[in-house]
């Protein structure tokens, strides 16, 4: 009987760290701004891009170019990286991996692999769990 009971209460305790598992984030960017906008820990990929896109256009001034660049299910992380130009855009470069340190150093591969060798700044980073 105790050993039911022992098993049950692992099953119930189990259940929450498997729900928060399941999370979204998300990072959305306006290439012609460099305005960006991330969600994380949200509970579907949809509300996770809705969150990102919408935190995006806040900052963008009117610029209505905001797409998702990178998004994570689960225990991820996603980053993005900049690259301000003399142009009207930015480049970037985004990636997602286990570990935020991961996640930062693709991003930063990415950047640079896009960007002639050139990236300035670190401008996200999200975790989901």
């Amino acid at each position: 009987m105790k050993a039911r009971i022992f098993a049950l209460a692992l099953v119930v305790a189990a259940i929450p760290a498997a729900a928060q598992a399941m999370t979204y984030s998300a990072i959305a960017l306006s290439a012609s701004t460099g305005a960006y906008g991330y969600a994380y820990d949200q509970g579907s990929q949809g509300h996770a891009n809705r969150v990102a896109l919408d935190n995006c256009a806040d900052r963008a001034d009117g610029a209505d170019d905001c797409r998702i660049v990178q998004w994570t299910r689960g225990a991820y992380c996603a980053a993005l990286v900049l690259h301000h130009t003399d142009g009207s855009s930015v480049g970037w470069g985004a990636g997602s991996a286990r570990y935020e340190d991961e996640a930062k150093a693709i991003a930063w591969r990415e950047c640079r692999a896009n960007n002639n060798g050139h990236c300035d700044e670190l401008a996200a980073t999200v975790c989901s769990h």
